[in-house]
């Protein structure tokens, strides 16, 4: 973990890749600086990350933004560290905060405040001087983040330093003044571009990688280090990040730096460029596929942790003297005073920019395929380019484990466009195998970024390959694969099923169903123009979305939509096999109006060519010169702009040299101009009804050697003399609305049957629901009472050797056995038809009790003696037995209904436990459901059962003594503890959910066996939440679609489902909720039978392991 005392459970580190409660994991890290943006917008901005992927926010903690003054260190604001941690993990992401102290991110002095950067000291060294300058403001640092940042706290990793490239030893100083201050994570990292010579198994080195930089000179070329990151390759290490400053300062590596990772640790990046900063001298400008280009290429290079600098702009606070580098302090480059936009997928402003589509769905393929490719190196094709100008030999490279993988081909890059690649096919050669793809050679367009599955398993089919992107994986009882078309390259499906069959695919919205002997499985494969409007949200349940809208959402999987007009959003239904449109409300928006520009003075008639030069490169214009040289515009803004509720934002097109804005004389953002759009948020920037905004712009001259873009230097050679335009400002209203909260709504109608029995409808579809219709049906069937039928037809005995009580119910012996298909007794009872137990026509969810119930209350009888023997105690089985029918339909089981009816039947589940629970002597209240006949069960109506127990279940008896004696031995709770451990080892794990998580038991008995456990204490199913609900009805239907892939071939699984929860009156706190599935199948068409040693001797002898099962149940999930 890059160090041994910080360890967290559940989190490991291997030299391949990070692991979460043992599942491998892929992070995706995006920074963002809570200092630059303001404080209302966090919660925002993480809601923006969280739906783009990321999974880890990296932050810098700047010296000079808290401590500007010495002795006057500051933690309010949008300086509050800790309330800053704390939000992401409400949002439910992880932070890795940059503590420095030297961090740079373009900020002045590199971070240390000016009164540091003036002390007599050698800065970023051992010397004792300053060492006590950074004791004692990590000792600050520490004292606001109260043990956040601690083994016990929420802080995921810290790094060290930035860029320090030859002093290993003081990044070991360093990390013992942190410890000792009190600040500490599980991780500990610092960046390793530029040979930079790292303490080895001390911290985790982080690469970088940029395709453009500001950081060179104006004139320059584009450098060979820029353009390697569009080519695959096992060198990660960029010398060119940094360079200038190394060259600055007359720093760098001791020895030839190695350009590969450290073999004790996996490839990781902090740095991918997620856009790039503008320097006066040099501006690039990279395009959305410039920016996912590259780190599509570090995915197919192998990277265990995707991380990007920016991923969200700010403001730089203002500060006496400016907070930015600039040439006043040595820096080789002028920035902004004000703006970092950094053209990243989040804007200053708040903003989404193209990358943030084109980068999302590279981190929905991380969510959903992560766990399958970490463990899948990279390998690079025998014929690869020769060099960074090769422009001929195709780029690709292969993630596989030797048995499945993905195929990546790149073929991209800025500046120098490549031509089309005619002809291409693959020869791909695993462990047992060797695939071609496509079916024939196909053409490769410029701008193509394609992620080719190969030997997929879902659903139980093999893909054994597929021209087009995978996506997504749609859990359900048939998954759904998602693809998205490769634009100008033809979908291409290839199944193997006794021989692979080729199919071309037509791509749509709606899926196409693949079905083999071993499974069944949908994939749909979604058209090129739709890849800008796709999102996938991974909370609350994956969920495929398209939306040309803005969405955003956090930990509960709500989305809010971000609009300008009618906002629409729709969401694919695996069920259904459609998209439906998601009931978002509407509201007014005032759209969008032209700000009328005033002119208020005009720009200088002649501008220099030049405003000075520091180090060969060219200085920006000083406040000073700027005031006097700029024209000046006065903006007018239409009423709404001011309300806080539109949120309205200015967009600027412009051209020119240097634009500021100011609100009521007070400077709020600036820009050096490189063709862009400039966006601002008029309530951030502190607009307000009655204030003025003024438009400060700052014209070109032709003739300046500054570095453009090529459309904007196009346009600057076209000009005159000097460039000045104001093109178009608008104001851009917004209408911010959620998705109604997702309660799940269940009518409840208790009716009575012919013989008295209790009926008990659960409807969730109207016109039930809302009440248009009502439950009135009346069931005519001449049944004998059952207070007759059922009087004294069961009791219990007592077993005085094992101390268990046994029910006698010899009158189940009559009940229905295999009936005919037209007289199933659970179906509902249509005109003219079968009567059955539910008089209703057609019903959603039902419940009622069992017309041959093993316990009952209208049993009735005393308790006694067996011919009056005390060794054999007497009593009559009270308690009640119910049926609940899943369904009307005929046949099927829980794992066959859609998430929506599973919900309710766990409501009525709830429901019933709570209910039963409060009948006198029931002791215990169990929920279950058999399937198969290889199991027993006698009906092939989807339904299961609930016994409430008059007397505690021996297993029940047991688990509970065992808790006991595990409190009274550690003073834990050991169904926690026990999930806890398992999420520790993870090699039994099966998948994890929000509130969730399925595993095999370390001792599992039977053949195929899962279990699932809340993360919180939970009792019982009435104890859950709504989320906890849905989240259950969820992961539960992914865990039965699996059981029924164990085995190769159609049949599904017979299994035994329990719920197992607390008793209803004793050791409730001692036992946690949990539901077990079990398999009595040890293979296809081979039962498992109980035999002597098990039956006789309760001394189980399991045929395989829980780990194999566990890897099985991952493996086909």
């Amino acid at each position: 973990m890059s160090n041994d005392e910080d360890a967290r459970p559940g989190l490991s580190l291997t030299n391949r890749y990070l692991t979460r409660d043992g599942a491998p994991v892929i992070p995706v890290s995006g920074e963002l600086h809570y200092s630059r943006v303001p404080r209302h917008r966090w919660a925002e901005r993480l809601r923006q990350m969280r739906a783009g992927g990321i999974t880890v926010v990296a932050t810098y903690a700047f010296w000079m933004h808290h401590v500007e003054h010495r002795g006057a260190p500051r933690f309010d604001g949008n300086l509050d560290v800790a309330a800053f941690v704390d939000l992401c993990a409400e949002a439910g992401l992880d932070v890795v905060l940059r503590i420095g102290p030297w961090c740079h991110g373009e900020v002045r002095n590199g971070g240390f405040p000016d009164w540091v950067q003036r002390a007599p000291v050698r800065h970023r060294t051992d010397d004792p001087g300053y060492l006590e300058l950074v004791r004692a403001w990590w000792g600050q640092l520490a004292a606001a983040l109260a043990g956040r940042c601690s083994p016990a706290g929420t802080v995921l990793g810290i790094q060290l330093e930035n860029e320090l490239y030859d002093q290993p030893g003081h990044l070991i100083t360093l990390k013992r003044l942190a410890r000792e201050a009190g600040l500490s994570a599980p991780l500990w990292t610092a960046t390793a571009w530029g040979g930079a010579d790292l303490p080895e198994a001390e911290v985790l080195p982080l690469f970088g990688g940029y395709g453009d930089g500001f950081w060179v000179d104006a004139d320059a070329p584009w450098d060979p280090t820029f353009r390697d990151h569009y080519f695959f390759s096992h060198v990660w290490d960029d010398p060119g990040i940094g360079a200038d400053v190394r060259r600055a300062q007359e720093t760098g590596p001791a020895h030839a730096p190695a350009r590969t990772p450290s073999p004790l640790f996996p490839a990781a990046t902090c740095e991918l460029g997620g856009g790039m900063a503008t320097a006066y001298h040099r501006r690039p400008r990279p395009t959305a596929l410039d920016i996912a280009a590259i780190a599509h290429c570090k995915i197919g290079n192998g990277s265990a942790w995707q991380g990007y600098y920016m991923y969200a702009g700010g403001t730089n606070p203002p500060g006496e003297s400016g907070m930015q580098e600039s040439h006043e302090t040595g820096y080789p480059n002028d920035m902004p005073r004000l703006g970092y936009d950094f053209h990243a997928p989040i804007g200053e402003a708040g903003t989404l920019a193209p990358s943030h589509a084109e980068l999302r769905r590279q981190h929905a393929f991380l969510a959903a395929f992560g766990p399958r490719l970490a463990e899948m190196p990279s390998s690079l094709p025998d014929v690869r380019p020769s060099g960074v100008t090769d422009d001929r030999t195709l780029r690709w490279a292969l993630r596989s484990d030797g048995r499945s993988g993905f195929l990546f081909v790149a073929w991209h890059q800025p500046h120098c466009p490549l031509p089309a690649y005619h002809g291409a096919r693959f020869r791909i050669t695993l462990d047992d195998t060797e695939l071609v793809l496509p079916s024939r050679p196909v053409d490769i367009p410029a701008g193509t970024l394609a992620r080719w599955p190969i030997n997929l398993t879902a659903g139980g089919v093999r893909l054994a390959w597929a021209t087009a992107s995978a996506l997504t994986l749609l859990p359900g009882a048939v998954p759904t694969l998602v693809l998205v078309a490769d634009a100008g390259i033809e979908a291409e499906l290839a199944v193997e099923d006794g021989g692979v069959r080729v199919r071309q695919v037509a791509p749509g919205l709606s899926p196409v169903r693949l079905t083999t002997d071993a499974g069944v499985l949908d994939v749909l494969v979604l058209p090129a123009e739709t890849a800008g409007s796709t999102w996938v949200c991974e909370d609350g349940g994956r969920r495929l979305l398209l939306s040309d809208d803005e969405l955003r959402w956090g930990p509960d999987g709500r989305v809010t939509v971000r609009a300008t007009g009618t906002p629409r959003v729709q969401a694919y239904d695996p069920h259904a096999r459609a998209f439906t449109e998601l009931a978002i409300p509407s509201g007014p928006a005032p759209g969008a109006v032209d700000a009328a520009v005033e002119p208020r003075r005009a720009a200088a008639a002649t501008v220099p060519v030049t405003y000075g030069k520091h180090d060969g490169r060219e200085s920006a214009p000083t406040p000073e010169v700027f005031d006097d040289l700029a024209a000046v515009y006065r903006l007018g803004l239409p009423d709404w702009a001011a309300d806080p509720t539109h949120d309205a934002l200015l967009e600027i097109d412009w051209a020119g040299d240097v634009g500021q804005l100011r609100v009521d004389g007070r400077p709020v953002t600036d820009r050096f101009w490189d063709g862009s759009r400039w966006i601002v948020n008029l309530h951030d920037a502190g607009y307000r009804d009655g204030g003025e905004v003024t438009l400060h712009l700052l014209p070109l001259a032709a003739g300046s050697p500054v570095s453009l873009p090529p459309a904007a230097r196009d346009r600057l050679v076209g000009t005159g003399s000097q460039l000045l335009a104001v093109d178009r400002v608008r104001v851009v209203g917004h209408l911010t609305t959620a998705e109604p909260e997702r309660v799940h709504r269940v009518r409840k109608t208790v009716r009575w049957m012919a013989d008295g029995r209790e009926i008990i409808y659960f409807d969730d579809t109207e016109p039930y629901l809302g009440g248009g219709a009502v439950r009135t049906a009346a069931d005519t069937r001449a049944l004998p009472p059952a207070d007759e039928v059922v009087r004294g037809a069961s009791q219990i005995r007592y077993d005085p050797l094992t101390g268990e009580w046994i029910a006698m119910a010899s009158h189940r012996n009559d009940r229905t056995f295999l009936p005919a298909a037209d007289q199933d007794p659970l179906a509902p009872t249509v005109p003219g038809g079968f009567p059955t137990e539910v008089a209703e026509p057609t019903y959603d969810v039902v419940v009622f009790e069992n017309r041959f119930p093993s316990f009952s209350p209208r049993v009735g009888g005393e308790p006694g003696l067996l011919d009056g023997d005390p060794l054999w105690p007497v009593r009559p089985a009270n308690g009640r037995t119910e049926v609940v029918c899943f369904s009307a339909a005929p046949e099927g089981s829980f794992g066959s209904l859609s998430p929506h009816r599973a919900r309710t039947v766990i409501e009525a589940w709830a429901d019933r436990t709570e209910e039963l629970g409060r009948l006198p002597g029931v002791e215990h209240v169990f929920v279950f459901e058999n399937r198969g006949r290889e199991i027993g069960v006698t009906l092939p109506h989807p339904h299961g059962q609930i016994y409430a127990f008059p007397f505690l279940p021996p297993k029940v008896a047991r688990m509970l003594e065992m808790a006991a004696r595990h409190r009274e031995a550690t003073g834990g709770v050991l169904f926690r503890d026990v999930l806890d451990a398992e999420r520790r080892a993870g090699t039994r794990v099966v998948l994890t959910s929000a509130h969730w998580t399925a595993y095999v038991p370390a001792a599992a008995r039977w053949p195929v066996e899962v279990h699932l456990a809340p993360h919180r204490d939970v009792r019982d199913l009435p104890e859950l939440t709504g989320p906890e609900r849905d989240d259950l009805a969820r992961i539960y239907l992914n865990v039965l679609g699996r059981l029924d892939r164990y085995f190769p071939g159609p049949e599904p699984l017979p299994y035994i489902a329990g719920v197992h929860q607390a008793p209803t009156r004793t050791g409730r706190d001692l036992f946690r909720l949990h539901l077990q599935v079990f398999s009595i199948m040890r293979a296809p068409q081979r039962l498992k039978y109980l035999a002597g040693v098990e039956s006789a001797m309760g001394a189980w002898i399991s045929d395989t392991t829980p780990e194999r099962i566990a890897a099985r149940l991952r493996e086909v999930g």
